[in-house]
Parts: C-alpha cells; sequence; structure tokens
C-alpha cells in the first residue's frame, strides 16, 4: 500500500499484540496505540485510519467496542482478528459494523493485507472467516452480508 496508516490494535494477548504491531510497522503503518483493554478511556480518543480489534477483551468485549467507536466515528474501518472462527462471533462482529475479519493463525501477511483492504472499504476476510460466510441457510450469515453488500 502507497499511504501510510495510522492504526489502532486492541488485543489482551501481549505476544499478540506485538505481532500485530511489528507486522504493520514493518508493512510501513505506524502504530497510534495499542492496548489490551477494551474499556481503556484513550479508545474512543485516538485519530486513527483503522482499528484492529480482538473479540475476547477485558474490560469491554469487542463487540461493544466497536460499537462504541462506530458511535463517534461511523466511518472508520474497523477488523477484528479473533481466535474463534464459529459463525456466530463473526456476524455478530459484522453486525456490529466491522468491515473485515482474520482468524488468529492465519498467515501473518493476511492481517496487513486486510488492514490495507479495509482502509480502501473494501471487507477482508481470512479464508476461515470466509468459509463461514459462504454457508447458506443462516440468517445472521445474511443479514451481515447485506450490511456489506453496499461495500462491496
Amino acid at each position: 500500500m502507497g499511504t501510510a496508516l495510522r492504526v489502532m490494535v486492541v488485543e489482551d494477548d501481549v505476544d499478540q499484540r506485538r505481532l500485530i504491531t511489528s507486522m504493520l510497522a514493518r508493512a510501513g503503518h505506524s502504530i497510534a496505540l495499542a492496548c489490551g483493554r477494551g474499556d481503556d478511556p484513550a479508545l474512543t480518543d485516538t485519530d486513527v485510519d483503522v482499528a484492529v480489534i480482538d473479540l475476547s477483551l477485558p474490560g469491554r468485549s469487542g463487540v461493544e467496542l466497536i460499537r462504541a467507536l462506530l458511535d463517534k466515528r461511523p466511518a472508520l474501518p474497523v477488523l477484528v482478528v479473533s481466535a474463534s472462527s464459529h459463525s456466530a462471533a463473526i456476524t455478530e462482529a459484522l453486525l456490529a459494523g466491522a468491515l473485515g475479519y482474520v482468524v488468529k493463525g492465519s498467515k501473518l501477511h493476511e492481517v496487513v493485507d486486510a488492514v490495507e483492504l479495509i482502509a480502501r472499504r473494501t471487507p477482508a476476510f481470512s479464508p476461515e472467516a470466509r468459509t463461514v460466510l459462504a454457508a447458506q441457510g443462516d440468517v445472521n450469515v445474511d443479514k451481515a452480508l447485506a450490511r456489506l453488500r453496499k461495500f462491496l
């Protein structure tokens, strides 16, 4: 990507947070804020281009944090990076307003690629998340995909 992005990373696992921030920094992006709690007061006041959020956070859940961030900045692109590959987690994150979802354990470059895609308002998913979203007949998946169609 040609333009450096200012990124917020909210991940309670210190090793995962370091890994994500170092991958983004190596790709030329700056980390505006990196923290491990969903209720950190700085989260809703930090000026960033993209937010990367884990779903399972102490203090306030990732879904609650997504809603709070988007209440303040409705156009903020949000990427979820989570260990959960369950349909309910993915659809809940997308319905809350996330524009992308990467399952932890994916290839390292997938987080950077997804951050760069959602910064351009293009939905981005790891292969595991894409497989879940391809499942037919799940009402919540259908709702989540309908929300994303405006970006496609």
